[in-house]
């Protein structure tokens, strides 16, 4: 992920990993929505925006799968910047 030089905004996502195919829809999709988004708008992102933009009602299982972007974004906030040189 990378963000704007004031650190508001998501300029680009990029995601690799291995899981269910809902896991890797959610993470392709809603890291499509971050582009252009502000930080404090996707940390407020709920189940509902989940569930509207993956197109399905999700049982508890499944919505923790398609969140799983999520749960790594707001971990990656919190943990702040990293310097890839290091």
């Amino acid at each position: 992920m990378v963000l704007s030089d004031d650190g508001t905004t998501v300029e680009t996502v990029r995601f690799t990993g291995d899981g269910c195919t809902l896991s890797q829809a959610g993470a392709s999709l809603l890291s499509e929505q971050m582009v252009g988004v502000s930080v404090s708008e996707i940390v407020e992102w709920d189940s509902e925006y989940i569930e509207e933009h993956v197109g399905m009602d999700l049982t508890p299982p499944r919505l923790q799968c398609a969140e799983l972007i999520l749960t790594a974004f707001r971990q990656a906030i919190e943990d702040g910047p990293t310097n890839p040189s290091s």
